[in-house]
């Protein structure tokens, strides 16, 4: 069965501001699978600026909302391979390239280049890392990758203890 990539992706927030999920402050207990959801959006977020998923051929298929949101193309512009227009020119052909690779061999993906940001309207330094989804079989049934803005996190820095 082949898997439909016309879908949207649903992720659960809390509403700091108004009390809760429901809006009016009442106390609401996370069933287990929400919880988890909550918990994997969350990490999500420390981690990375935003996700995409690909069709096992690699193209956009359906909108990216992280993607809209950062780079600011629609999904007329990112859907299939439009999304290699807000690689920077420089680095279109190594992006292109690894990315080719990578689904050509169903292998993890990973490449630093520069992206579009569409509200700064600036290149920002980004990392992006992909993988394969496989099915019981071993066949791609799509690809899920996270990208992390480089420029947009302070660097980290150590943090030593002393005894004084």
């Amino acid at each position: 069965m082949k898997p439909s990539y016309n879908r949207t992706i649903m992720f659960f927030s809390w509403d700091t501001e108004e009390g809760g999920p429901h809006g009016n402050g009442e106390r609401f207990r996370f069933p287990p699978d929400l919880l988890n959801q909550a918990r994997y959006r969350a990490l999500l977020q420390a981690i990375c600026t935003f996700l995409w998923i690909a069709s096992p051929e690699g193209d956009f298929t359906f909108p990216q909302e992280g993607w809209e949101a950062y780079t600011g193309q629609d999904f007329s512009s990112h859907g299939g391979s439009g999304w290699i227009e807000a690689v920077h020119p420089d680095d279109r052909a190594h992006v292109a390239k690894a990315w080719t690779e990578a689904v050509s061999t169903r292998s993890w993906y990973e490449v630093e280049w520069r992206c579009w940001h569409g509200s700064s309207g600036t290149w920002r330094r980004c990392r992006t890392r992909g993988v394969p989804i496989l099915n019981s079989h071993g066949e791609v049934v799509e690809w899920l990758g996270a990208v992390s803005d480089l420029d947009g996190h302070a660097p980290l820095r150590p943090h030593h203890l002393r005894n004084e």
